[in-house]
This record gives structure tokens, sequence and C-alpha cells, in this order.
């Protein structure tokens, strides 16, 4: 990225930006969405995008950042005074599910990034998988979920709920009302218990 808005007008032009991308990104595809497009939809010049970013692929990068922050942060919150680690397990795949149902573009904008920005992609995945694992072996040290390799552990759940999410929400209405969470709750305790 450029550079960040350092004034409250101009943190509103950067948002409108933001949003518009996702918006136009999530509607055309990342390849059809232009910068052109983007900019008349967030009603602000075309120069301006390039004093924030780059180019296209800047921009996708900037977008899965905030995917990464805002999905971590959501779980995070929710999940924060749960004890257990199956019952934190259970809440956090929850959240995910609903969080990914409030922000459906941007999980559509993160599944783009895999062919256009795979690096960005990774770094997501990485990140989430290598944190996710720490607090899965300190689980396991204190005996609450069955010994295994904690970072096949971590991607296994990730893996899980990525694609639950994109079979029940994105390929078809029927998780904006309907989710399986009892089978996937149930899912979850076996994985950590047998």
């Amino acid at each position: 990225m450029n550079l960040y808005p350092k004034t409250k007008k101009g943190q509103e032009k950067f948002n409108k930006i933001i949003e518009s991308s996702i918006e136009t990104i999530a509607k055309l595809g990342y390849s059809n969405a232009s910068v052109g497009e983007i900019t008349r939809n967030a009603g602000v010049s075309y120069g301006l995008f390039y004093l924030y970013f780059r180019d296209k692929d800047d921009l996708l990068d900037e977008l899965v950042k905030k995917y990464n922050h805002e999905m971590r942060k959501y779980i995070h919150d929710t999940i924060s005074g749960i004890e257990g680690r199956i019952s934190i397990e259970k809440a956090g795949f929850h959240a995910f599910i609903d969080w990914v149902k409030g922000n459906t573009y941007l999980f559509q904008i993160l599944l783009e990034a895999e062919i256009h920005r795979p690096e960005i992609y990774k770094w997501h995945y990485r990140m989430l998988g290598e944190n996710y694992s720490k607090y899965l072996e300190e689980a396991m040290v204190r005996g609450e979920i069955r010994k295994r390799d904690p970072l096949i552990l971590a991607y296994s759940l990730m893996g899980t709920a990525d694609f639950l999410a994109r079979r029940f929400i994105l390929w078809d209405d029927l998780g904006k009302s309907y989710f399986p969470f009892n089978e996937t709750d149930s899912l979850i305790e076996s994985i950590l218990k047998n």
C-alpha cells in the first residue's frame, strides 16, 4: 500500500474505495473489476485510488488483510470468556460461519486471491494456522483434547470450516437461514476427543 489516510476526510474516502472494491470485485470478479469501476462506484476520483494503492493487486492484498483482521477479531470477541477447548472450538466455528454469512463478499474475494495473489492467500492461511495450532497445543498439554500434530489439526479444522462455508453459504442461499451446526458440533467433538 502506498499510504494510509491521515485525516478524517481522507479516511472516509479510503473507506469508500474499500467498500466499493469489495462490492465491485465480488459482483464482477477480480479480473473484470476495473479501478475505474471501483472509483466510479465509490464516488471518488480515479487518481485518488493511486494515492493509496500502487495497483489493483495492492488493493487485493489490502482486502485480504482486512478479511483476516476482521474475521479473527470477530471470532476472538465471540469466544472470549468461554472455557474448555471443545466449547471454544464449537463457538469459534459458529462465529466463523456467522461472520462469513455477514461478509460473503469478502469471503469471495479471499477465494479470488488464491488465483490472483497466491502469496497473500498463503499468508492468510499460514498466519491463521500457525497461531491456531499454538492454542490447540496448549489445550493438548492441559489434557483438554487428544494429542495430535497441532498444525495438522489446525489446518483440518480450518479446512472443514472453510469448505462448509463455501458449500452452505456461497454455493446456495441455504446457509443464510440454515446451517448444520448440530452435525458440525458433533464432528468437532469427535475430532478433538477421539
